[in-house]
């Protein structure tokens, strides 16, 4: 009965209970009271401090305030129901359908936000707070406990505990001081701010995270990071998780899975064994290591970033600049970077660098073990090779330089244009080709082997540096300074090589075609030639060079002054072959010897030498070369060289060349047809004429003269028929000279004048000329060996002459004109050496020459008033006088012109209008020693 007597009590409670449970009806405020366990309140007015160990019920339209949900009791909000201030205790429940304000739940205790529900400043002290999908919480305060989000969470603070969003929950501007966010996959997580001991712990997404402190983030399974700014703490990307866009300016970061685009400036970031970085930026003292099996792809180091590469570790298309600095240990590798702009490559112990391009001033240095491979250096890069570092297939171009020393070492190494390659002390360059103005230059202590220079390119070896087993090929140069050394050298195809006095060419030299040129006195230990030149550098003193083997085939080039018994000198010890001799000699003197002895030839030494050109010019003599007991000698011989022959046949024939500026003149002052007087006027002519000559010695010359002339004239006075005029005039001529030895000659001849006419009423006339003459004159001719020798010189001249005669004329219009005239011209003497110091000089000249001759023709008038009068015309020259003497050197040369000419002419002068006229004549000289081939005169002429 007992039993059953309970079992009542407890069935008739609750219907007690209802009894006394007010339903709170809307527009009704009720304050304090409880709500007993299995007891239900539904509040659609207003309830205020209520303790519920039931269940309350916010209706739509309801609210509550400062609810205290005891254990097992439960509030639900409804859609459009409000409560504030709720506090939810052990074992407590609080389900937001609707909207809640500052909600607070103890440990044990539960906040559910359901779909379409609010939470606004809750404060989780433990328990768990659901924020459900499509439910929304605002300022929520996590100090300790646990918070699930599946729907949408905006400005929390962890100060402790877990805030879990899960897949499909959103969680932005959350302020992380201690505790753990915990991102599961599909879940979101947006501005987090995370400090303290704080743990971000993402396997879905989070974008724009800050971490600092002792924070940390970690990214594992597929999780992915955007936007993270580290400032300190940690942030670790685990394998197959993935970031972006993080900014490291304190802190680590650590990268087992992928980052791109990351910007370290102040932190580090650690790529670890699977992690990859692409696309980051290191600045502002940034340091990004590279550990076994990481790798980094297209980072930026610049603004004092740094990048270390260990073991194991992958950098690949970094780029480097601005102070940036890229440090390749040991087992680490970089593959085709750039570094620029004062950035820095630096490769040690055992580190590797292939493809690396160094411009604009970057750095790669190589020491300790390090190896760098196929670097390409230019635009004032720098390689620096140097303690035990290794460039192997580097190529240097364009401003580039390789530097190295101190046990570097560089194989096949390429040179272009305008690099660099500096081989310092205790350097090894092997394998080198210097290609197009590039330049290997090889300092103390230094060593090159096996290098080839190509085409313009240049190996320079300075005191104390080596170059072994070097070949020189198409024009490539080495220039071995004192105390250089070059062992076992080939020169091939036109490669040159400089020896200084105190350079060293060691071991086998052997040359096919190519060229030597010595630089002061020295010695070879052992010369091979083949068709190659060997040439002694004119300088301020002659050399001498002691061979103790030569051989083969080739040419010497040699300089003598034997005024002052001196020249280049060669000492052979042993040796067989057949080598020509080119001997340029450069005496200043006049005096000169007439046998000199050029070789020393030792018993042992069979070489035979001989003359290009079968001779060598020496002042104003041929020398040939003659064997003496062993020793070759240069012997003077009665041959006159061509040098000489032509400075006498040149300075002879001035006399003719000037005389054409005349012809123009005499011309003109031809009698007018139809008139007493020349025209008054201004007048032009142009000239031509070929002069030949044939000299005492049976040489001859032709010149071909081209110019032009004007002048002006007028009469001055008149009286009764009996005229005077008066005028001047200026003229230029172009002068080529060619003669029947080898040379030619250039002059151009200037000339000012004056002159007068006087006729007579009767037809008499008689024309006075002065003129004065500039000439400046260039000869090119050649010695026996073919070198042109090149001579200058400036002279002047002047001439008086005066002709006299009279015109008779006859019907039809025909006329005769008989004539008499004389002319003196003198030739200043001149003082010149040739390109080769020869001294030439040529003593004043002077010329007498008389003519008479007589003109003949007829005047035609036409029917609109025109005249034109054709004329011929036969003169009679002697030349009294045309001696004259050059001095080459210690012998003077002789020549003598005088001879009789017979000119003929004939001519053509148009009166075309009262104020224009033409004038034409072809003219050509026979007999003599100079002869005029032909000369045309052509000119024009207004009266005023």
């Amino acid at each position: 009965m007992k039993k059953y007597t309970l079992t009542l009590f407890f069935t008739v409670l609750p219907a007690a209970a209802g009894a006394i449970t007010a339903e709170i009806p809307a527009g009704t405020v009720v304050n304090g009271g409880d709500v007993h366990s299995i007891v239900t309140q539904k509040v659609f007015g207003e309830a205020n401090n209520f303790t519920v160990s039931g269940v309350q019920q916010v209706m739509n339209g309801g609210t509550t305030h400062n609810s205290n949900i005891f254990p097992y009791g439960k509030q639900e909000v409804l859609k459009g129901g409000v409560s504030y201030n709720t506090g939810v205790q052990y074992y407590g429940v609080m389900e937001i359908n609707g909207r809640a304000y500052s909600s607070s739940v103890d440990s044990y205790g539960t906040i559910d936000v359901n779909a379409g529900g609010y939470a606004w400043n809750t404060t989780v002290n433990g328990g768990s707070f659901f924020v459900s999908a499509g439910a929304n919480a605002d300022g929520t305060v996590l100090n300790s406990g646990h918070q699930y989000i599946s729907g949408t969470d905006k400005n929390s603070t962890v100060n402790g505990g877990i805030q879990e969003i899960r897949s499909g929950g959103v969680a932005s501007g959350t302020v992380i001081k201690d505790g753990t966010q915990q991102i599961n996959e599909g879940g979101r997580a947006e501005n987090t701010i995370a400090s303290g001991s704080a743990l971000l712990d993402v396997f879905g997404s989070i974008n724009g995270a800050s971490v600092a402190d002792d924070a940390t983030l970690i990214i594992a399974g597929n999780g992915h990071a955007d936007g993270t700014r580290l400032t300190g703490g940690t942030m670790e990307i685990n394998d197959d998780a993935s970031s972006a866009n993080t900014i490291v300016s304190g802190g680590t970061q650590y990268v087992y899975g992928t980052e791109t685009g990351s910007t370290v400036s102040g932190g580090r970031q650690n790529v670890e064994s699977g992690g990859k970085v692409l696309n980051a930026v290191l600045s502002g003292n940034g340091i990004q290591t590279i550990y076994n099996g990481g790798t980094a792809q297209n980072t930026r180091i610049v603004n004092g970033g740094f990048q270390e590469i260990e073991n194991g570790g992958l950098a690949e298309q970094t780029f480097i600049g601005q102070n940036g600095i890229q440090q390749i240990n040991d087992g680490g590798t970089a593959q085709k970077n750039t570094v620029e702009n004062s950035g820095l490559q630096n490769i040690e112990n055992g580190g590797l660098a292939d493809g690396t391009t160094v411009t604009l001033q970057g750095m790669q240095w190589i020491s300790a073990g390090g190896i760098a491979r196929n670097t390409q250096i230019t635009e004032q890069g720098l390689q620096d090779v140097k303690n035990g570092g290794l460039a192997d297939g580097t190529a240097v171009w364009n401003g580039g330089v390789q530097q190295i020393s101190a046990g570097g070492r560089a194989v096949g190494t390429l040179i272009g244009y305008n690099g660099l390659q500096n081989v310092d002390n205790d350097g090894t360059a092997d394998g080198t080709a210097v290609f197009q103005q590039g330049i290997q230059w090889i300092h103390a202590g230094g060593i090159a082997k096996n290098t080839e220079i190509f085409t313009y390119a240049l190996q320079g070896i300075e005191s104390g540096g080596t170059a072994e087993d070097t070949v020189i090929r198409d024009k490539g140069i080495q220039w071995i300074y004192a105390g250089g050394t070059s062992r076992n050298t080939k020169i091939q195809n036109g490669g040159i090589v400089y020896l200084q006095a105190g350079g060293n060419l060691s071991g086998q030299t052997e040359f096919s075609g190519g060229t030597l040129n010595i630089l002061g006195s020295n010695a070879i230990f052992d010369l091979s030639l083949d068709n190659s030149t060997v040439n002694f550098v004119r300088g301020s003193s002659f050399s001498s060079l002691n061979i103790k083997n030569l051989n083969g085939r080739g040419r010497f080039y040699l300089n003598s002054n034997l005024s002052q018994n001196q020249s280049d000198h060669i000492n052979i010890e042993n040796g067989d072959g057949s080598f020509g001799l080119v001997i340029h000699d450069y005496s200043m003197e006049s005096s000169l010897l007439s046998e000199f002895k050029i070789i020393d030839e030792a018993a042992g030494a069979h070489d035979s030498f001989y003359l290009v050109g079968n001779a060598v010019d020496i002042g104003a003599f041929h020398y040939n070369l003659r064997e003496e007991n062993g020793n070759w000698v240069l012997v003077r011989t009665e041959q006159l060289t061509d040098t000489s022959l032509i400075a006498k046949n040149t300075f002879a024939s001035l006399s003719s060349l000037f005389y054409t500026h005349l012809s123009p003149v005499y011309n003109h002052l031809r009698t007018a047809p139809g008139s007493s007087s020349p025209k008054n006027g201004l007048w032009i002519k142009s000239l031509g004429r070929r002069i030949k000559f044939k000299f005492k010695d049976d040489t001859g010359s032709r010149i071909n003269v081209f110019g032009l002339e004007t002048g002006y004239d007028r009469d001055v006075w008149s009286n009764g028929g009996n005229i005077l005029s008066l005028g001047f005039y200026g003229g230029y001529t172009d002068s080529r000279q060619k003669y029947d030895r080898s040379g030619k000659g250039n002059g151009n001849t200037y000339s000012l004048g004056l002159y007068s006419a006087f006729n007579t009423a009767d037809r008499y006339f008689i024309n006075i000329v002065g003129s004065y003459f500039w000439h400046d004159q260039k000869i090119t001719s050649h010695m026996p060996d073919g070198t042109g020798v090149i001579s200058k010189y400036d002279t002047n001249s002047w001439q008086a002459s005066v002709f006299a005669g009279r015109r008779f004329d006859f019907a039809e219009g025909w006329f005769i004109e008989p004539s008499v005239g004389a002319d003196y011209m003198m030739i200043n003497g001149l003082r010149y050496r040739t390109s080769f110091n020869t001294l030439i000089n040529a003593s004043d000249a002077d010329y007498l020459s008389t003519e008479a001759g007589v003109a003949a023709g007829r005047g035609f008038k036409l029917d609109n008033d025109a005249l034109i009068e054709a004329y011929g015309r036969f003169n009679l020259v002697y030349d009294w006088d045309g001696k004259i003497a050059v001095k080459v050197a210690d012998y003077k040369i002789t020549e003598k012109l005088s001879s009789v000419h017979y000119e003929f002419g004939l001519g053509l002068n148009a009166a075309l209008k009262d104020d224009w006229s033409a004038y034409v004549e072809a003219a050509a000289q026979v007999g003599g020693k100079v002869t005029l081939s032909w000369e045309i005169n052509v000119g024009l002429q207004f009266d005023f």
